[in-house]
């Protein structure tokens, strides 16, 4: 079964990265604790683990992110893995990670391709779909080639990125560098920091950088005039090579392309994945018509403007409905993203509410202490109906004046007299978390 599973996957995984957009976020990712373990007497296996205890995906149950990694040393025999894979599992089921997010990435030495040949490698797969893990590199990492010749000797999975977050949409594969025989490997997840979930209270912005105005012929000036020998090439230490080469891109990243605050509008359109690129540009030119009216609010802009308008709101409607028709469709055997697609076709959001520490009295006082607070409440309703009798214009008739001759007292149907006790008794089982209805 687990063969089936991935040799479906390596047939229809493919590499989607035409329509991502990239997104960075200032100064809220803080690497609080880094781990690395090394056993002098065992150097078949090194570890290093990062928990980003900052950083959640904004769900009711807040978990953490760990990302780790593992390095399984190419000149250990076939005999030492079955010992790797016991350390492995235990690390899989340790309970440090088991109730957080975790993206596990490394060069393991065991070659996925040969899961329906070797022991060994189905052996690694079944340790990994085991505990609730998912590959998601599907293509060849390693590919060998003859010498002075481009038929390729050998190709090998052996580089792994997995992750035990199998309710979010992602994107991965590999990264080519022509000077080696190693290829990188990537993973990028979808909406996984919800901006519904973000309380807006917490000093967070997002930003982003426009790829598509740098200068080439002025970032290769730049880039030319960085002494790359001194930095990378020729410096012993491996830190602080890595060290300069990732400054010295940061530096030409933000020189041509500095980042851009993104907009809440923006933001709310990313939570909003049936609005693509053609929809925008309709919704800015009807922004466009619209501020033209108003300039100049002539029978023709009108006319204009609410053509156009009615026009984006036919088709918001049509991509929408196209888009959950999909959606529930893809997702029809899985409970969390059905619930999901069902609060954002309702545009619920999954916001926490927080009741504010202080508010501002009707002379302009702060108000605090829950006590003080309920009173202040429960003395503006209270005077609510003397302000709105104290409005209404005196009348030459009484109330009685307008109502029937009978008594409607008369009419009404009462089976059983409600007592006090009765009354406390069911506004007692009331919840105070929620408002009056049906439900409370």
């Amino acid at each position: 079964m687990e063969n089936q599973k991935l040799k479906s996957r390596l047939a229809t995984t493919e590499e989607e990265l035409n329509r991502a957009e990239q997104y960075s976020r200032k100064d809220v990712l803080i690497i609080t604790g880094l781990e690395f373990e090394d056993n002098e007497t065992d150097k078949q296996l090194q570890t290093s683990v990062i928990d980003l205890k900052n950083l959640s995906n904004g769900s009711s149950t807040s978990k953490k992110l760990n990302i780790g990694g593992y390095y399984r040393h190419c000149l250990k025999g076939t005999a030492d893995v079955m010992t790797f894979l016991d350390k492995f599992d235990d690390d899989l089921k340790h309970k440090s990670i088991a109730k957080c997010d975790v993206i596990l990435a490394g060069d393991f030495n065991i070659c996925l391709l040969k899961s329906s040949q070797k022991p060994d490698s189905l052996c690694f797969l079944n340790t990994i779909l085991g505990n609730d893990y998912e590959c998601t590199i599907f293509k060849p990492t390693r590919i060998q080639y003859y010498e002075n010749s481009l038929q390729i000797k050998s190709a090998s999975i052996i580089d792994q990125v997995m992750t035990n977050m199998l309710s979010y949409e992602y994107k991965s594969g590999n990264l080519h560098y022509p000077d080696s025989d190693h290829h990188g490997t990537f993973i990028m997840f979808e909406n996984y920091l919800d901006p519904e979930c973000i309380d807006e209270s917490d000093d967070m912005n997002f930003y982003k950088r426009r790829i598509n105005t740098i200068d080439e012929d002025d970032l290769l000036n730049d880039f030319d005039s960085y002494d790359w020998n001194t930095l990378i090439y020729n410096e012993c230490n491996i830190d602080k090579a890595v060290d300069n080469l990732v400054n010295s891109i940061e530096e030409l990243c933000d020189k041509h392309a500095p980042p851009i605050r993104i907009s809440n509008r923006k933001i709310k359109y990313c939570h909003k994945p049936y609005i693509d690129q053609e929809l925008l540009q309709q919704i800015r030119t009807k922004n466009i018509l619209y501020s033209t009216y108003l300039e100049n609010p002539s029978e023709v802009n009108k006319v204009a403007y609410k053509t156009l308008r009615n026009k984006v709101v036919s088709l918001l409607r049509k991509k929408k409905k196209a888009y959950f028709r999909m959606y529930f469709d893809k997702f029809r055997n899985n409970s969390k993203k059905m619930w999901d697609g069902i609060n954002l076709a309702l545009e619920q959001s999954r916001k926490k509410k927080t009741i504010p520490s202080s508010v501002k009295g009707t002379d302009g006082t702060p108000i605090t202490g829950s006590k003080n607070l309920a009173e202040a409440f429960a003395k503006y309703f209270r005077d609510i109906p003397n302000k709105t009798i104290s409005k209404i214009v005196p009348s030459r008739f009484s109330f009685k004046h307008y109502l029937k001759q009978i008594d409607p007292s008369d009419r009404y149907l009462v089976l059983h007299n409600a007592t006090n006790d009765e009354v406390l008794k069911h506004i007692m089982k009331l919840k105070n978390n929620r408002s009056s209805g049906p439900i409370n």
